[in-house]
């Protein structure tokens, strides 16, 4: 396993072959500077080959985790005494990053450049590497943009490094300041006529915490795309309330997803079940089909109200820094301690928004309720029904509300 993904290495060997640019090849999992695993292809070249294209070729035909990191070409596969492969005769691929090495040239890819060699521990990084295909999870990303931040006193947002992860692309919003303002960021492959997927994220505000659920949506054919609360990043003012908030992510929909006669399926998690209700009601309002799942947050009424109060008195001095620590150790999401006192402002306000709000209207959308079965209050998601004049089906999942994505 890779990522805690199932690898077959025969079939990522088998479809390098069917695209007719390589004689042979095999491919490994062998460790990365920091002891990750990650795919190493060994090809041997026909006179056509041409790793872009080869790269595309897999992408096409196969899931991302199962698209090889580094390809070394060899002029011949080496053997052992009886004539089969030897494995352990391949090219060391610990300090490869990629076939096709552009150097950096101006000062802030030099010292850009430093930053990924040391976060990720390698040797060498080219200018158009990819940080999440070298190896770079949501652990390092925190810390990479922690460091950019502090080295370059540039604002880089965690959406940045999602949709620009070269070197050459991040040293160019540095050096010219062509920042993505959006609240919207890819989190799969986009391919056309494929089924949109956007994700809510809930009261951390980033929808990193899905990366993990698009990367398995993504097997099933699905674009994934997550949404990002006003506020996560820096000098952004936040949505006043839940309902604002579902207006701003339906412009951001609306931008992205023109086409009205394709269902839009909207997950929403925690405190994003809320807004995504919200969001679906807007986006029925404007013609859009949507199917609607939710994850593990019942209904808000004025009767719901009075009774979590009761069962979980709001603290606003510990409520936040108590969530945050369940968040961070629930996920691979870490932050650098001086952004931890700006989400922790975030998380504040957005606990605040869920004490007062309050839920009316039905939608058209269908249902799916999933419930975390590792809970003290059973059965919450059924109260949805009396919110949509479409189907409500609720299951359960083997884990805790923290654990369940």
């Amino acid at each position: 396993k890779i990522r805690g993904y199932r690898i077959e290495l025969g079939e990522i060997e088998a479809n390098i072959q069917q695209s007719g640019l390589v004689k042979q090849s095999v491919v490994i999992a062998a460790p990365d500077g920091n002891g990750n695993k990650r795919l190493v292809a060994y090809v041997i070249p026909t006179e056509q080959y041409d790793q872009a294209s080869l790269k595309t070729f897999l992408q096409a035909n196969l899931s991302d985790y199962m698209v090889p990191t580094i390809f070394i070409c060899l002029e011949k596969m080496p053997l052992s005494a009886n004539g089969k492969l030897d494995k352990r005769a391949l090219p060391d691929s610990s300090s490869f990053i990629s076939a096709e090495y552009k150097a950096p040239e101006t000062p802030t890819e030099q010292k850009m450049a430093q930053l990924y060699q040391d976060i990720l521990n390698v040797e060498r990084v080219g200018v158009e590497d990819d940080f999440f295909e070298m190896g770079g999870q949501s652990i390092l990303a925190m810390r990479l943009i922690a460091e950019i931040r502090e080295v370059f006193d540039f604002p880089l947002s965690v959406r940045d490094l999602i949709t620009s992860p070269t070197i050459a692309a991040l040293s160019d919003i540095i050096d010219n300041g062509n920042k993505d303002k959006g609240l919207l960021v890819a989190l799969s492959k986009i391919k056309p006529d494929q089924q949109s997927v956007f994700m809510v994220p809930p009261v951390l505000g980033s929808s990193l915490v899905y990366h993990k659920l698009a990367q398995i949506l993504e097997r099933k054919g699905l674009n994934c795309y997550g949404l990002q609360h006003r506020g996560f990043d820096y000098g952004e003012d936040y949505d006043a309330d839940i309902p604002t908030m579902a207006q701003s992510f339906y412009e951001e929909i609306n931008t992205c997803q023109p086409d009205k006669d394709q269902q839009l399926l909207i997950v929403g998690y925690s405190m994003g079940a809320l807004i995504a209700y919200e969001l679906v009601k807007v986006l029925e309002a404007n013609d859009y089909s949507c199917k609607l799942v939710l994850m593990d947050r019942g209904v808000s009424t004025p009767k719901t109200l009075i009774r979590d109060r009761i069962r979980n008195p709001y603290n606003e001095k510990s409520a936040p820094e108590e969530l945050l620590l369940l968040h961070l150790e629930a996920t691979e999401i870490r932050f650098h301690p001086k952004e931890e006192q700006r989400v922790k402002g975030l998380l504040a306000h957005n606990l605040s928004l869920t004490e007062t709000y309050t839920q009316k209207g039905k939608l058209k959308a269908d249902i799916l309720g999933i419930e975390a079965s590792i809970t003290n209050q059973r059965n919450k998601m059924k109260g949805w029904k009396s919110f949509t004049k479409g189907k409500l089906t609720h299951c359960f999942v083997e884990a805790s509300h923290f654990k369940m994505i």
